[in-house]
């Protein structure tokens, strides 16, 4: 749905934040043409109150950093 990098696997091209363009995408369709992971960071940062999110499943995943065994081992519960 957020048409990230992990969606589009052999992508030839992806932002810093891990979106991919329209014209790159190699997996499911998304309705995004332009990234909104600034904007759920924000929404998240926010609903968490400062408490820091950025070693949760979430905070992986908004951070462009693919979940596998290794990471998901390392996040607390």
């Amino acid at each position: 749905m957020l048409a990230l990098s992990m969606a589009h696997p052999g992508a030839e091209h992806y932002e810093v934040d891990g979106f991919v363009p329209p014209m790159y995408r190699t997996g499911e369709s998304s309705p995004l043409a332009k990234s909104r992971i600034s904007i759920l960071k924000t929404l998240v940062g926010q609903r968490r109150k400062g408490i820091g999110y950025h070693r949760t499943h979430l905070g992986q995943i908004l951070n462009a950093n693919p979940l596998n065994e290794e990471i998901i081992s390392t996040i607390p519960p």
